[in-house]
């Protein structure tokens, strides 16, 4: 007994009937009573607990250990003390036995935890703290576990991503990477997770709208007081702007080749023919030659209307890189109607057959989707074989968004030239069949444009195929 009244603890020994034999003098100190009054006293009279989240008084731990012969072990309580004192304790409660093991009473060891939860409640503070700081910061924050998988996205993040937080944890923030970022991501944060190292890369993450904007993210490895490894925490910020015009930089450097291959070749060939026409002009107007004066205007006009298609097309080329992104829905069946209407005259001086499935709608800006549907449909009327062009759309959804495709059943292209075609001025077929040979790098400007690709599938004398995708809004159907 001398042992349990010196300990650090709060001591409390009844006997079988719940009359207290031992209070020590820390007891005395939690519950307000001194030794000499707690004797002999009904434990359940000094000893007041209740329960820290409800409030409710709960059963007298000495009552369970006795009833159930056994420890008993009581955490999160609130002592109420003589003078009304509230202290937060941890309470364990034990049967006392004699050597035959018969139960004498029972013996209760609590101690003040006043010190442990105001840590954990300053824990909880500065969690709290960090959360509203990541809440409110501009970038979009993450943080894992070891296990590498995500645990926690602060505010921006899941406003960015349009998910929830349940729809984000684990492996599911993963969804909005771009499919063909996410190999190259996991190899290099698995890389770092497993040397504790920083990293930091550059990826595609899709907004609710489906358009997938660059980020860059940084990482570095999370550690506790202790040294002990806890995770990963990461920033990421939309790097978008950057990236566009780095890669407009990159094309326009190229274009800029390009165009001075254009004004030395292409541009120069119509105005050497109005030049020498019209030459020719001035001498049959001086002879009086009617007939061979009109011949001339005919071919000054027709160089002239070359040189204005050229330069439209240039044009229509140079300024896809300024559009903005519309945030706008786009039915793309209204695009189709729009290209077709168009294009009428040539379809019906063709008898030319345009078909689709049923096109979604995307976010987008119509008169750039207009150019690509509008170019495809005509260079596949202007490609035609001997049979009357026949013209379909299909639709499918993948990964990346909507991978949508036109077909033709026209004179085909070789496969040493499916890369080629869609560079400006790369024309095939020199001037035998119409054309300025921009139309399927515009097509190319405006997929790039949003993310996506176009390639074709054709071969010579078998039709061709192109295809080409676009981002789906979040929870689009076709």
């Amino acid at each position: 007994m001398a042992t349990l009244a010196s300990i650090g603890d709060a001591v409390i020994v009844t006997g079988l009937d719940g009359r207290i034999i031992l209070f020590n003098r820390v007891a005395e100190s939690l519950t307000g009573w001194s030794e000499s009054e707690a004797e002999g006293m009904p434990l359940k009279d000094v000893l007041l607990i209740h329960d820290e989240q409800t409030g409710d008084t709960v059963e007298s731990p000495q009552i369970q250990a006795l009833r159930e012969n056994r420890r008993v072990e009581l955490t999160d309580h609130i002592l109420t003390a003589k003078d009304g004192r509230l202290t937060p304790i941890d309470t364990v409660a034990a049967p006392v036995k004699y050597e035959g093991g018969n139960v004498r009473g029972v013996v209760l060891v609590f101690r003040n935890v006043t010190a442990r939860k105001e840590a954990e409640q300053a824990v909880l503070r500065s969690a709290e703290h960090f959360r509203r700081m990541a809440d409110s910061a501009p970038v979009l924050i993450w943080m894992t576990g070891t296990d590498k998988r995500c645990r926690w996205f602060n505010k921006p993040w899941i406003e960015f991503t349009g998910r929830t937080m349940e729809q984000q944890i684990g492996d599911g923030w993963v969804e909005n990477v771009h499919p063909d970022d996410l190999t190259r991501w996991y190899e290099s944060y698995e890389a770092c997770f497993d040397r504790r190292a920083p990293f930091e890369m550059e990826y595609r993450l899709r907004r609710p709208d489906g358009a997938y904007r660059w980020v860059l993210a940084h990482g570095t490895a999370l550690h506790d007081r202790t040294g002990g490894f806890e995770g990963y925490i990461g920033s990421c910020v939309d790097i978008t702007e950057r990236k566009h015009a780095e890669d407009a930089l990159v094309r326009a450097n190229e274009d800029m080749k390009q165009f001075a291959f254009a004004v030395s070749h292409d541009l120069q060939e119509p105005l050497r023919v109005i030049t020498s026409y019209s030459q020719l002009l001035l001498n049959a107007s001086k002879a009086g030659n009617e007939e061979e004066g009109a011949m001339c205007v005919g071919a000054i006009t027709e160089g002239t209307n070359r040189m204005q298609d050229l330069l439209s097309d240039l044009l229509s080329y140079t300024q896809i890189e300024a559009f903005e992104e519309s945030s706008v829905m786009v039915d793309l069946n209204a695009i189709l109607d729009k290209a077709t209407e168009n294009l009428r005259p040539a379809i019906e001086r063709h008898e030319a057959t345009v078909t689709s499935e049923r096109l979604p709608s995307v976010y987008g800006n119509d008169t750039r989707l207009l150019q690509l549907f509008q170019n495809l449909i005509e260079n596949a009327i202007k490609y035609r074989s001997n049979s009357p062009p026949l013209i379909h759309i299909t639709v499918e959804r993948v990964k990346e968004g909507w991978r949508l495709s036109v077909s033709d059943n026209g004179i085909g292209i070789d496969a040493e030239y499916h890369q080629r075609i869609f560079g400006v001025f790369k024309r095939l077929h020199g001037r035998t069949i119409p054309g300025t040979g921009i139309g399927l790098a515009i097509c190319q400007k405006v997929v790039e444009r949003y993310g996506g690709r176009i390639w074709v599938d054709s071969a010579l004398n078998q039709g061709a195929k192109f295809y080409f995708t676009l981002p789906a809004a979040q929870g689009a159907h076709a």
